[in-house]
């Protein structure tokens, strides 16, 4: 992380890695990239019958207790990979995907009852990073550089219940523009969260979201004062209901120290003052990118080059503020 220059110079990075071929994505076949969804309707594409079932649960793993373990060792932590973002796992828990530096979206998967080793998704573009399932699993939305965008970051999707990995759609204005759209996270009814750029504020980034339309995304619109400090707020993770907001910041510290932050929206549309998760969770470390599984149960999150996860019970809920 670097100071309130780096979302620029990211950009600039990104245009130029697309430029040479995208390093690990500039291997691929042909790629498709479109301008947007063909009709805009998030239920233009009928679902597919689920593939069969058979494997155990995150890899076979033991799930946590209230103390945090490294997650999937020698698969997805301490696996050899620079580990940047949040991870993902599908509604139906059948396919994980995280993000990797130099960029790239790694995932396993259950195949005839067994999960596969590592593989790089073949999404188009430079800069890939940031996977995210929609809650009906019928897209992977995520965030690169390609040709068809609106320049620089984009905001890109495509159809995971087809796998159709190298057919990805521009999510188009006014979500997306010529600046950094980034981290995306949507809930059941496609309103869509996101990182975007914000002037006068630590590391130029902050915290917006854009409301589903029968048309496409409203104007997005930053989250208030509560969430978006004068400081470094950023890597936001929406429950489906909406109703739940996990984060990174570095309010009450300096610098990049950054901690993970759960706020809930409130009865008049704003949100609750965020609480630091890390005394609930027994985490002392700096920490960011948090997610939780479809079922609500686990946290995710990165920490130390590692990603961790923890029984998620330790959690504050709307019900108790």
């Amino acid at each position: 992380m670097a100071d309130g220059r780096m979302g620029t110079w990211m950009v600039i990075l990104a245009v130029l890695v697309l430029a040479v071929g995208g390093g690990i994505q500039g291997a691929r076949a042909r790629e498709e990239v479109f301008a947007g969804s063909p009709t805009g309707d998030l239920d233009e594409m009928a679902p597919t019958a689920p593939q069969e079932r058979g494997c155990a649960p995150y890899l076979g793993l033991q799930p946590p207790g209230r103390t945090p373990e490294p997650f999937a060792p020698g698969v997805i932590s301490d696996a050899g990979e620079r580990l940047h973002g949040a991870v993902a796992v599908s509604p139906d828990g059948r396919r994980i995907c995280w993000s990797v530096l130099p960029p790239a979206i790694l995932s396993v998967h259950c195949e005839d009852g067994v999960w596969t080793r590592p593989e790089v998704l073949p999404l188009p573009g430079a800069a890939v990073q940031a996977p995210a399932f929609s809650p009906d699993w019928s897209r992977l939305y995520y965030q690169a550089a390609a040709a068809g965008g609106a320049g620089g970051v984009d905001i890109w999707w495509v159809d995971a219940r087809r796998e159709e990995w190298t057919r990805a759609f521009n999510l188009g204005p006014p979500v997306n523009g010529p600046g950094l759209e980034s981290q995306p996270t949507l809930t059941a009814d496609g309103d869509l969260y996101f990182t975007g750029g914000m002037e006068g504020v630590e590391f130029g980034r902050g915290i917006y979201r854009a409301l589903r339309e029968a048309a496409g995304y409203s104007e997005p619109q930053a989250l208030g004062p509560s969430i978006n400090s004068p400081g470094i707020d950023y890597c936001p993770f929406i429950t489906p209901d909406g109703a739940t907001l996990l984060f990174a910041s570095n309010r009450g510290h300096t610098g990049e120290e950054l901690s993970l932050h759960i706020a809930f929206r409130t009865p008049d549309e704003t949100w609750s003052d965020p609480v630091n998760l890390h005394p609930l969770i027994d985490f002392p470390n700096p920490a960011r990118f948090p997610s939780l599984s479809p079922d609500g149960r686990h946290l995710f999150f990165l920490a130390e080059g590692r990603v961790w996860w923890v029984d998620a019970a330790a959690l504050p809920s709307p019900a108790a503020r």
